[in-house]
């Protein structure tokens, strides 16, 4: 059985802002004015314009300010960072607030390196050993003379020192198509030639021709890391392995930083600028806010964006009312979501509904927006999912309204558990053991 998120439907944000088969099938639905915002984000980002900035996504519980940031992070697609987290995730740690999102910020930029690899890639016609070669393997001084062809020709190759080793440990066969890496130590065989096949079976691909090509390639190679892998990767490397071991210092940042400038001057790496969002943001104190405002200054910082379904006031002439400080909301944009009707919400649990390849008829869905608007959205999609178990047991193929009522009717919402804590005692006994 497969488990669906709470926003597993979500595929994108539409082109097209009005209810149509496009908004269907991205699964995000209503918002106008804040998806035509997330397409803007979303353009930004790819076009590489973004500027250091800090965005607020303000809403109602349940209005999708999760879902329009999954729906950005889709629309970026994979190749851009994308680092979600929430402010309880930044407490629960037992590091600093400031090392936290300092992680987390590095986390959301992406470092692309290119590396050239010289490659000798070829049918293995012959080779030699040394002499002796046993007592060599013990002073890694093992010479192995090897003879690679194509179709355009051949070329003798010397191994020493760990490609010898490799050679031997991969133990290539005559006819073997093999691949040599130089740079990396690396011998990798990659298949048979058939003209040179023995009787004995190959399980790898088989080869009817030789390889067409040189020998000798030059291949480039892009490597997708995060500026945080390059801190983790370098901890022991500057200062004599002065650090101890997965600590990060703003010293240490600063010289992979100064790494990277070097690289990308120099034209042999790429920065990629991603998002950071983190949901439940009022979690956060008024330091770590205004550090989040240091860190959007910087030169290596992400797109971050922030929700919360707290009041968040920007008319700074009425004064502040919000739980965030002024100097901070001085220094972001704020996107508010508007809240969702139950027609709205009862498109969204279709959708659902198509994504899990449940059918489901009208007055169901009516029955779902009525809960999402009353109660929560979360609450309709577990009644839900509760129904698509209760239909397998009945035997029906469909969700309809008796289903969803009877599991509405088993499952109580926060409302009617709050009523029944008053009424509790007088309703069911309670007896003392202890």
């Amino acid at each position: 059985m497969i488990n669906f998120s709470w926003h597993s439907h979500i595929k994108g944000i539409p082109q097209i802002y009005e209810f149509s088969e496009k908004e269907f099938e991205n699964g995000l639905i209503g918002k106008k004015n804040s998806k035509k915002a997330g397409q803007m984000i979303a353009d930004l980002i790819k076009k590489k314009k973004r500027g250091n900035q800090i965005i607020i996504f303000t809403g109602a519980t349940g209005a999708g300010k999760t879902a329009l940031a999954l729906a950005i992070a889709k629309e970026i697609g994979p190749d851009i960072p994308f680092f979600s987290t929430s402010g309880a995730e930044i407490y629960s740690s037992k590091k600093k607030k400031t090392e936290i999102l300092s992680d987390y910020c590095r986390k959301a930029i992406g470092i692309n390196i290119f590396e050239n690899f010289e490659i000798y890639q070829g049918v293995l016609i012959d080779f030699l050993i040394e002499d002796n070669y046993e007592k060599k393997w013990k002073s890694s001084t093992i010479i192995i003379s090897i003879i690679l062809r194509t179709s355009q020709g051949g070329l003798r190759l010397k191994l020493h020192d760990f490609l010898s080793k490799n050679f031997l440990k991969e133990n290539p066969k005559i006819g073997d198509l093999i691949q040599i890496i130089p740079a990396t130590q690396t011998v990798k065989i990659m298949g048979k030639i058939k003209s040179l096949e023995s009787s004995i079976k190959n399980s790898g691909p088989v080869f009817t021709n030789f390889p067409k090509g040189n020998v000798f390639k030059k291949k480039s190679v892009i490597q997708k890391i995060t500026l945080l892998d390059l801190d983790y990767a370098n901890c022991d490397f500057f200062e004599e392995k002065k650090y101890e071991k997965n600590e990060i210092t703003d010293q240490l940042r600063e010289e992979v930083d100064c790494l990277v400038s070097k690289y990308i001057l120099e034209k042999k790496a790429e920065i990629i600028f991603g998002i950071l969002f983190i949901d439940e943001a009022h979690i956060l104190d008024p330091e770590s806010l205004l550090f989040l405002t240091n860190l959007s200054e910087y030169s290596f910082s992400p797109l971050i964006i922030l929700a919360t379904n707290r009041e968040t006031n920007f008319n700074f002439e009425k004064g502040n009312s919000s739980l965030f400080p002024l100097e901070f909301l001085k220094k972001c944009i704020g996107v508010s979501i508007e809240p969702l009707g139950e027609k709205n919400f009862a498109k969204i649990i279709a959708v659902r509904c198509k994504n899990i390849n449940l059918p489901i008829t009208g007055n169901c869905l009516l029955l779902c927006g009525f809960f999402s608007e009353t109660v929560s959205i979360r609450f309709a999609i577990l009644l839900v999912d509760i129904s698509n178990f209760l239909i397998n047991l009945s035997g029906l193929s469909f969700l309809n309204f008796q289903i969803i009522s009877i599991a509405a009717y088993f499952f109580l919402n926060f409302q009617e558990s709050v009523k029944l804590s008053f009424f509790g005692n007088e309703l069911f006994p309670i007896h003392r053991i202890f």
